[in-house]
């Protein structure tokens, strides 16, 4: 688990380098209307919203939860609709609703979830370590 996870945290801290060289080369502008007129610069910020749908990917998976899957699937659409500039400009609206309101309800849901059913059973975790270092053995 550790490489996916430091490969979500990798992305995170591209999309926010990519993030804080848009602010720099635009100053006083706010991002978000930077990435609303400038469809390229998803490049620069997609790998945190990549990073997020990881995430999201993986709540779904492991807690079957509803809106971790929307937010898995309407936010990597969003991003593809924006920087392919040929979705009309509603559909991108419709999107961006979507992936806000799964984003609030995941973020409200996680906060009020139980520390320990977050972390979780890690007697699979330990499971495979252990069956790891009889293999190098």
């Amino acid at each position: 688990m550790t490489p996916v996870k430091r490969t979500l945290q990798a992305l995170g801290a591209l999309g926010v380098a990519g993030a804080g060289y848009l602010l720099l080369s635009h100053p006083g502008q706010p991002l978000p209307l930077l990435v609303a007129h400038q469809p390229y610069s998803v490049w620069l910020v997609g790998p945190a919203a990549a990073a997020v749908t990881g995430v999201a990917i993986k709540e779904g998976i492991c807690y079957g939860k509803a809106e971790a899957a929307s937010l898995a699937l309407t936010l990597p659409l969003l991003c593809l609709a924006h920087l392919s500039g040929r979705a009309p400009e509603q559909l991108e609206q419709l999107l961006l609703l979507g992936v806000c309101g799964a984003g609030l309800v995941f973020a409200v849901r996680k906060y009020t979830q139980p520390i320990k059913d977050d972390i979780g059973d890690k007697s699979v975790f330990m499971y495979m370590k252990q069956l790891s270092q009889q293999q190098q053995q």
